[in-house]
């Protein structure tokens, strides 16, 4: 048995932080992911308002889940042939992009179609986002400790994201009405961008 000198020194994640480039993935991460959360959100609820209909409602914020099924498996590959820094800002572009037009569209004229379609759009995006994301962390965090106190701090942010991205997308609608709601999350993918 090894006396506890002998243990290689724990990662603390003050020293992950202290990466800039890992700051940057996380931060860029969790604000496009609560960004996602809101946008469902305020989706969601713009249709239960129009329609009156939970059922639909619900319908809708799975129809957001689908693409994060499907699009990983046929765009997921773009993150390996092509920078990876640059699929991460076209991702958000282009998540900013098709959020930008839900906020603009999101009213009581627009076809519920037509925002479906955006919504999916948008979330079409997220699996390329995170693929390059994911690709880019061995990159940033040496393998061993550092990787793996990194990826599970990062599993963590993004369970809490989940959550507290619901609970703000809630608020938003509240506070700020669907469309500013959208507006929020447009400008989440902006400063993930940046």
């Amino acid at each position: 048995m090894s006396k506890s000198s002998d243990a290689a020194p724990s990662v603390r994640y003050r020293d992950l932080f202290a990466r800039r480039e890992f700051s940057a993935l996380v931060f860029a991460q969790v604000v496009s992911g609560l960004g996602d959360q809101v946008a469902r959100v305020a989706i969601a609820l713009l249709v239960l308002d129009r329609t009156n209909s939970a059922s639909l409602s619900a319908a809708t914020f799975a129809l957001s889940y689908i693409p994060l099924v499907f699009g990983g498996t046929l765009l997921g590959p773009l993150a390996d042939r092509f920078a990876r820094h640059k699929v991460l800002l076209a991702s958000d572009a282009l998540r900013l992009i098709a959020v930008g037009l839900l906020a603009v569209l999101a009213n009581d004229s627009s076809p519920l179609v037509l925002l479906f379609v955006l919504l999916f759009v948008a979330e079409l995006f997220t699996p390329v986002f995170d693929a390059a994301w994911a690709a880019t962390l061995p990159e940033v965090l040496p393998v061993g400790r550092e990787y793996l106190a990194g990826s599970g701090l990062l599993r963590t942010l993004h369970l809490l994201q989940q959550v507290a991205g619901l609970a703000l997308g809630g608020l938003a609608v509240a506070v700020l009405q669907v469309q500013g709601a959208l507006i929020v999350d447009a400008i989440s993918f902006a400063v993930s961008f940046v």
